[in-house]
């Protein structure tokens, strides 16, 4: 549990967020209960991080049902990394498992090439 209150207090600190970047994540479904705990947007890479209370294999499933199968995925000490192209844009989306059944959820959107 402390870790995850450290995790959320450091990225608590990073937060800004501007209803006007969220077009920098559009076509990205997240669950209705993501909690968001910190927002990079207006410039490239935009980032978005939050926790679900989900247990990691269903926040995987989840992104492969809304998404789709992945251009490539890979794990890195249980860290599930999955690579998509969104409205040209790439995205990273990292997966990873925390204290107390709570998944970690960051999201990295490039600017096109």
């Amino acid at each position: 549990m402390k870790k995850l209150t450290a995790i959320l207090l450091s990225l608590g600190i990073m937060m800004f967020s501007s209803a006007s970047n969220a077009e920098q994540f559009e076509g990205i479904e997240l669950p209705d209960d993501f909690q968001t705990s910190a927002t990079l947007a207006g410039q490239y890479p935009a980032v978005l991080s939050g926790f679900l209370k989900m247990p990691i294999m269903s926040v995987l499933d989840y992104f492969k049902e809304g998404m789709g199968d992945p251009e490539f995925n890979e794990e890195q000490f249980s860290y599930y990394h999955l690579y998509y192209t969104v409205n040209e844009k790439k995205v990273r989306i990292i997966v990873s498992d925390q204290a107390e059944g709570w998944t970690q959820v960051d999201i990295m959107v490039m600017e096109q090439q």
